[in-house]
């Protein structure tokens, strides 16, 4: 039986566990977050949680599973396409006396009226969101280099996939490949969930290209052949990239703050050097 995700945010854990809502240390238990609205198929359950299906995010060409808690998902009554997006960090959406916070890159199903948004929950309820934080959901170069500045000194969270402050009840954030999965989910196109996935599906580029829309993938020299870290161009020699626990997502300069020596990739504070490739999903 197909679900959705009823929450805010929620968590997808490696085991049936809960976790601190505020704890932003290396917590390899974090698999990824879901976001309002995905889809999930329900698989097992253990107490208070549910292991799932996430039908909307991928590893290893399969949809991600690991354990939610199960008060954070409702029984889909409504099932239509979404049509709309989140493009602002966080918006709320209004329903009835309730307001629910929404992180950028929720998808939902909405009709316009003048100036405000009608949303049409999967459990049938309706909701209200201003109209200058949802926008169609389609592909588009320029909003996804436009958004991704938007994620500047959001926390870098293992496995987070929302943006900050989305959810007063959860740690959220986003890791290296959770900020690109996000913000190619913003532009209606789905792409694998963690960074060698990522590499393994885009198309490579045989040259350093630093277009806007290029990804950097990394993999640390001497550690095998896994791509640990990617980061995005943004344009004029600019980078964006969630680093790593205790940091926030930045921008880096090539040739000052990152760059390549030799055939090697630096990055100015990381202790080791990279093999990098190039690709591209535009």
């Amino acid at each position: 039986m197909t679900n959705f995700v009823s929450s805010s945010i929620v968590d997808l854990k490696a085991r049936p566990v809960h976790l601190s809502p505020h704890d932003y240390s290396h917590n390899p238990l974090r698999e990824s977050q879901l976001l309002f609205g995905e889809r999930v198929e329900i698989i097992d359950k253990w107490r208070d949680h549910l292991k799932v299906k996430a039908l909307e995010q991928s590893q290893h060409n399969l949809p991600y599973e690991g354990w939610v808690e199960k008060d954070g998902l409702q029984t889909i009554k409504v099932d239509l396409p979404a049509n709309v997006v989140v493009s602002k960090l966080q918006t709320t959406l209004k329903i009835k006396h309730e307001n629910l916070l929404l992180s950028y890159g929720t998808t939902l199903h909405a009709q316009f009226h003048q100036s405000w948004w009608e949303v049409i929950l999967p459990n049938g309820n309706r909701g209200v969101c201003e109209k200058e934080d949802l926008r169609p959901l389609q592909f588009s170069s320029k909003h996804l280099i436009h958004e991704a500045r938007r994620f500047l000194g959001t926390p870098y969270l293992w496995g987070g996939r929302g943006a900050y402050q989305c959810s007063t009840v959860k740690a959220v954030g986003v890791d290296c490949s959770g900020l690109i999965s996000l913000l190619f989910r913003a532009q209606g196109k789905e792409i694998p969930r963690n960074a060698h996935d990522q590499f393994l599906k885009a198309t490579k580029l045989k040259y350093p290209d630093l277009n806007p829309g290029t990804l950097v993938f990394l993999r640390p020299e001497n550690k095998g052949n896994t791509i640990t870290h990617v980061l995005l161009c943004l344009g004029n020699d600019t980078l964006i990239e969630a680093p790593e626990s205790g940091k926030h997502v930045r921008l880096l300069k090539w040739k000052i703050g990152c760059g390549q020596e030799g055939e090697l990739f630096f990055i100015k504070d990381r202790p080791h050097l990279y093999h990098a490739t190039f690709g591209t999903y535009l």
